[in-house]
């Protein structure tokens, strides 16, 4: 081989080792430059729903809460009435009332549940017992100021039952009534005939209690 042959084989050869180095370089800053693949995502187990805790399993030492008691109602309140009337018709229900609150109502000596002037004329006097009513319709002062008074034949007594709690259905209400207070003295069938509730019916949305009316046959409270 001549000379000139073995220069030109050795340039080629040095040649494809500049090209080789030119392209591992290149390489290398490629992978340098790429950034790392990101790490693998783990997916999260399902999730297996637990079923609800109850209280005693939630506080296994302490006792389980009770429902709140329901109060009793109160002993029924007797409500009686007399009926007064004016010798002067230009006298309204509301003075009549008024003129008996400020001249007869501070000496009359007995409970008053109510006085109170009526649409039609004349006012009501309500008391707890038939026989302060009977003292009410005695009084000779009603005579003196130009006043009548006479026991309301017209109207049944009323009871008022006060604070009974609006978690007791009225109908509940009435059979405790009868039990606790008139099963004694009369039959159930009466009771039911003689006593009627005049309050409507309430629901826990009425508040925490409730005052009731009734209206019964005098025979009922004797």
């Amino acid at each position: 081989m001549s000379l000139m042959g073995c220069i030109g084989r050795y340039g080629g050869f040095v040649q494809a080792l500049m090209t080789r180095n030119a392209v591992l370089e290149e390489t290398g800053k490629l992978r340098t430059m790429m950034p790392p693949p990101p790490p693998p995502v783990q997916m999260p187990s399902a999730v297996v729903p637990r079923a609800p805790v109850g209280y005693a399993s939630a506080y296994p030492s302490l006792p389980a809460p009770s429902a709140a008691p329901v109060p009793a109602p109160r002993k029924p309140r007797d409500t009686w009435s007399a009926v007064v009337l004016s010798k002067d018709p230009k006298l309204s229900g509301k003075e009549v009332a008024e003129k008996v609150r400020r001249e007869i109502a501070p000496s009359l000596g007995v409970r008053l549940h109510e006085v109170r002037g009526l649409a039609r004329g004349g006012a009501i006097i309500r008391t707890p017992s038939s026989g302060e009513t009977k003292r009410v319709v005695a009084n000779k002062k009603f005579g003196e100021i130009g006043l009548e008074v006479r026991q309301n034949s017209a109207q049944r007594p009323k009871l008022i039952v006060q604070d009974v709690a609006t978690q007791i259905a009225p109908e509940e209400f009435m059979a405790e009534l009868y039990v606790n207070n008139l099963r004694e003295h009369i039959p159930e069938a009466e009771f039911r005939k003689s006593v009627h509730m005049e309050t409507k019916p309430w629901t826990v949305t009425d508040g925490a209690t409730v005052s009731v009316t009734l209206e019964c046959e005098p025979k009922v409270l004797d």
